[in-house]
């Protein structure tokens, strides 16, 4: 049976958020509504943990004493005894309880004054991380482009402030004029996002889709689209006079986390990406101001070990899909590693694992034949330039021996995967999924687990979509910031990173804490949990600058959030490709239709993805699974190393 459970939410109420004005006016003084919705932000956090009704309690107190006493009393004294209790004794009884209580109460008002520091700290430390984690997430931004080259890095900062939607107009101006050197294209690009911006579009008549590239392949922006496609689209977009909106969010970078859980163990730096660091910061922050991260999960409710084989095959197609992002992540690493030293041509636009693969030990050939023709080692000079080749070569090998790691897991994943696969095929047969002639093809339906769309019984059976949402309860937004506040503090982000002086180390160390206290509040690790957040959109935090007051950040923090559209199209139509490909479901037309309208996805669309699974239905990819050699280092690399290390000692 196939049906879904959903939690029913209460829809955003448009006071919830800051108003298109109130946005507007934010940069320059942030409006007094702004500030209250801040407030109650997070008092509604901190009231959570420490509301205390004295009014219900006193209440209880007088009911208990009176009339729960008494007709408790003599209803006991009349079944012992016979007859009703005296009234002396409901005096008593009546009189102990009152005193009982009222010392009761005594000593909750003595707690409460006691705690009032606690209660006082913990409101600091809650503010304390709102004011500080965008303040992480611009240090983070801004030293990735510290690592870039410097035409990288004006292209990555230009990307930046295109997506804003609330870039002023000198800002995007100094964007375009970054990325084309021409002070009249830029100058063009403004006008029509000012026209934009304030419903006067017809006054220019922005171009079309077509007639905008051909003003970029003027602008010399043409060979952006390849290098750089995700900019190139935001470009293109504001040239056609169309801002970016709160409501569609930025995309996540897949495998952003398992990147930076890889990274915390091993401690490599080359293992991250630019932006994975400042997404971490932004994950953290969306959760800390009430985002929920929608997720579909297959459950299947009936007889436990079909409901083992699908919790196994849920399991095992996400692992495995995590192994394969690691493997490839792990290999452009080492080719970033070798573009940034010029041994290889940049591979940022090549999807061809195999291709990169053989670029990268090309690379490593290049280096080792550049250390071994360093034969003669006579000046400090010469000793300087063998041992930073020696480095490097020390950091491939570290960064290879990862690759071979993530292989290992990647193929161990998928022999996990191929026997879950195996087993549920195996079920399909056994319950009376519908054979083909051959007795080697799948089954091509699941028979008797089919059942309608939905089940309006009160206990579900079958195959089960079960909506849930990724977010953190208020208890949990103060543990949080309770123990993420310290290090704000000792590092003293606040103060350095309005001015400008944050170091990238306590970046960093804090990135890691925040991983640590993730994982058991949302299970990060799963990879469940990963492709879920990598699939939906983060906020838009651009906005949101450093100097602005922990209130106000709170309350764009929240209103970003929530102006985000928790999309579940891409999500929708992955299930489905699961659901006809993987679990062989035959859906009836009814079921198709509810489908649609209950996760707004067209007809035409799956039934593109029934007659034509895609990509990652068949859990294959063209820059994933086309790593066919086994990673393995070569003698002569490992050979040449050693070699170095005794020639720098002997030129002492």
């Amino acid at each position: 049976m196939f049906h879904v459970k959903h939690r029913v939410r209460k829809p955003p109420q448009a006071s919830d958020y800051p108003s298109e004005d109130e946005a507007a006016l934010f940069p320059e003084a942030p409006a007094l509504s702004i500030e209250k919705e801040g407030e109650r932000q997070l008092d509604q956090i901190n009231e959570a943990l420490h509301k205390e009704h004295w009014g219900t309690n006193v209440l209880a107190l007088i009911l208990t004493a009176g009339p729960i006493t008494f007709i408790g009393l003599q209803a006991g004294y009349y079944i012992g005894y016979g007859k009703f209790a005296p009234t002396n004794l409901f005096i008593y009884f009546a009189s102990f309880t009152l005193v009982a209580g009222l010392l009761s109460i005594g000593l909750k008002i003595h707690e409460h004054l006691k705690k009032g520091s606690w209660q006082k700290k913990q409101e600091s430390d809650i503010r304390e991380s709102v004011a500080c984690l965008p303040i992480l997430i611009a240090a983070a931004r801004d030293f990735h482009l510290s690592t870039l080259p410097e035409e990288d890095r004006k292209i990555d900062a230009a990307g930046y402030i295109i997506r804003n939607s609330h870039a002023e107009a000198a800002a995007l101006r100094q964007a375009i004029f970054w990325l084309t050197d021409d002070i009249d294209f830029a100058n063009l690009i403004v006008e029509r996002d000012v026209a934009n911006r304030y419903g006067t579009q017809n006054i220019l008549n922005p171009p079309l889709a077509s007639s905008a590239r051909q003003e970029l392949e003027r602008a010399g922006l043409g060979e952006l689209e390849t290098r750089r496609p995700d900019i190139y689209h935001w470009l293109l977009r504001r040239v056609m006079g169309r801002r970016p909106t709160l409501q569609e969010g930025l995309p996540r970078s897949e495998g952003f986390i398992e990147r930076l859980l890889a990274w915390t163990d091993a401690g490599n730096d080359e293992i991250l990406r630019g932006r994975d660091l400042e997404e971490l910061f932004t994950l953290a922050f969306e959760l800390l101001c009430g985002r929920e991260i929608p997720q579909l999960r297959f459950r299947y409710f009936g007889e436990s070990k079909i409901a083992e084989v699908v919790e196994r095959l849920e399991k095992y197609r996400n692992s495995y899909r995590v192994a394969m992002a690691a493997r490839f992540s792990r290999l452009k690493a080492l080719a970033r590693f070798l573009e940034q030293r010029n041994y290889i041509e940049p591979s940022e636009n090549k999807r061809n694992a195999q291709e990169i693969y053989e670029d990268v030990c090309t690379g490593i050939d290049a280096l080792c034949r550049d250390i071994q023709n360093l034969k003669e080692v006579k000046t400090a000079r010469d000793r300087r330039k063998l041992l930073h080749k020696q480095h490097m070569l020390a950091e491939i090998i570290k960064l290879f021996n990862e690759l071979i790691l993530a292989d290992k897991r990647y193929r161990t994943q998928q022999d996990n995967y191929f026997k879950a696969e195996w087993r549920w095929k195996a079920v399909l047969r056994k319950h009376g999924a519908q054979q083909t002639e051959n007795a080697d093809e799948e089954p091509s339906g699941t028979g008797k687990l089919d059942r309608p769309l939905f089940d309006k019984s009160f206990r579900p059976k079958g195959l089960t979509i079960v909506e849930r949402q990724i977010n953190l309860t208020d208890h949990e937004k103060a543990l949080l910031s309770q123990k993420l506040a310290p290090l704000l503090h000792r590092h003293d982000v606040k103060a350095k990173g309005i001015s400008g002086h944050l170091a990238h180390e306590p970046v960093k160390e804090i990135a890691v804490e925040i991983l640590n206290i993730l994982d058991p509040l949302i299970q990060i690790g799963d990879a469940d949990i990963q492709r879920a957040i990598e699939l939906s959109r983060a906020p838009n935090y651009n906005s949101i600058q450093s100097g602005f007051s922990a209130i106000a950040k709170a309350a764009w923090g929240k209103g970003l959030a929530g102006e985000l559209l928790n999309d579940l199209q891409p999500v929708a139509e992955r299930a489905y490709s699961k659901l006809v490909h993987q679990y062989k479901f035959d859906m009836s037309q009814e079921d198709i239709e509810t489908f649609c309208e209950r996760y707004n996805v067209s007809e035409d669309r799956l039934n593109a993805i029934r007659e034509h699974p895609p990509v990652y239905a068949r859990m294959e990819s063209s820059f994933y699974e086309t790593l066919k050699t086994r990673p393995a280092l070569k003698k002569h690399w490992q050979r040449t190393y050693i070699q170095s290390q005794f020639r720098a000692r002997a030129a002492k």
